[in-house]
This record gives structure tokens, C-alpha cells and sequence, in this order.
């Protein structure tokens, strides 16, 4: 139990730990680009008016899809680890031959992550192979709070970068209007940004797929 607590809490600093790290990156490059003058990169006798109300409406459109496919990944292996835990129950009872199996397979369905645990550990079960079909269990639960968990933190990067760009669609004509410097500067940023989204999206989906 306590080797399984120190496992879960290494995996968790060391997801935190890559996030400061990634986070740190960005805006030491945002304060970097916020500085370098833009004409390195693009005179600004062309940048047109209009530039900017495509760019942030291409992004715009790019994030929703991108949060749209996120979502169904993320719904289908839900549903399907779910379908899974449910497979093991239905294992479990129909396996049963008498009452009392059947209250304490249903009470083992009722309790917590913990108390399942505790309820393997203890060993109160008539049959050797339904202790494997309740740490099967036990493991599909944690498999699917770890995908849970693993598809916030992307879900919410993606959000804050369709406000970002939706905003920037409002105010694309206003922000044009106060020069080329300063409009070329937020662009780099942004376009960092969506670097920095499309890294933890991919990192949430291959941490889920690991599980």
C-alpha cells in the first residue's frame, strides 16, 4: 500500500516537474520574442492590414477542431475502460454460487478505490481467481482516473487558446492599428503558444494511451 502511494506521488512530481519546466521554457522565449525587434523577421512595409484577422481566426478554428478530436479520444477510451470495469463485475457475479458472494462482490462494487484495496488485501473471498478479477478491477479504476486526470489540464490549455485567438479575432483590426511592431511581437507569442498547447495535448494523449 505505501509502495503503491510512493509510486503514485513519483509520477505526479514528475509530471508537475516536466509542466514547470515547459511553462518556464515559454515565457522565458515570450519575454525573448517580446524584445527582439520583428524586422529580423518580416519587413513590416508588408505586413497588410487583415493579416492579423486571418491569422487568429485560422488558429481559432484549428483550436476547436483540435479540443473536438481531444474530446472524442478522450470520451471513447473512457467509455471503453468503463465497459471494461464493467466486464469485470459482471464476471465477478455471475461467477458467484451463493448468497453471501453475491452481497460481497456487490459491496466490493460499492466501495471506494481504498476500500477495494483493502478488500484484496484482506482476502475474504471464496475463490483464488476472483482475486485477480478484482485487482483486474482495481487496476482498469486507476487506469481511468489517470485518464481523467491526464485530459484536464489539455482540455483547459485548449480552451484558454480559443479564447485567446477568438479574442484576438475581435480586436485584430485595433491591435493592427497600433503598429506593425507590437502587432508582429503578439503573433510570435502566439504562435508559441500554440506550440506550447499542441505539446501538452500530445503529452495527455500519450499518457493516456501509456495507461
Amino acid at each position: 500500500m505505501k509502495k503503491n502511494l510512493f509510486n503514485n506521488s513519483v509520477k505526479i512530481l514528475s509530471k508537475n516537474v516536466f509542466r514547470f519546466s515547459i511553462e518556464t521554457l515559454f515565457l522565458v522565449l515570450a519575454i525573448l520574442f517580446f524584445f527582439v525587434e520583428p524586422e529580423i523577421f518580416l519587413n513590416k512595409e508588408e505586413f497588410l492590414n487583415g493579416t492579423g484577422l486571418y491569422f487568429y481566426n485560422s488558429l481559432l478554428q484549428a483550436n476547436a477542431a483540435i479540443l473536438a478530436i481531444v474530446g472524442v479520444f478522450f470520451i471513447f477510451r473512457i467509455q471503453s475502460l468503463q465497459a471494461t470495469i464493467e466486464g469485470n463485475y459482471t464476471t465477478m457475479l455471475m461467477t458467484c454460487v451463493n448468497d453471501y458472494e453475491r452481497k460481497y462482490y456487490n459491496n466490493f462494487r460499492n466501495h471506494s478505490l481504498e476500500e477495494k484495496i483493502l478488500d484484496v488485501e484482506k482476502g475474504d473471498y471464496n475463490e483464488e481467481y476472483h482475486k485477480y478479477i478484482m485487482q483486474a478491477c482495481i487496476n482498469n479504476i486507476k487506469i481511468l482516473q489517470a485518464t481523467k486526470y491526464s485530459i484536464i489540464y489539455p482540455s483547459v490549455i485548449l480552451i484558454v487558446a480559443v479564447l485567446v485567438n477568438a479574442v484576438g479575432v475581435l480586436f485584430s483590426n485595433y491591435l493592427h492599428m497600433q503598429g506593425s511592431q507590437i502587432e508582429i511581437k503578439i503573433f510570435l507569442i502566439n504562435t508559441l503558444f500554440q506550440i506550447y498547447c499542441l505539446t501538452i495535448v500530445l503529452k495527455g494523449i500519450l499518457s493516456a494511451i501509456k495507461n
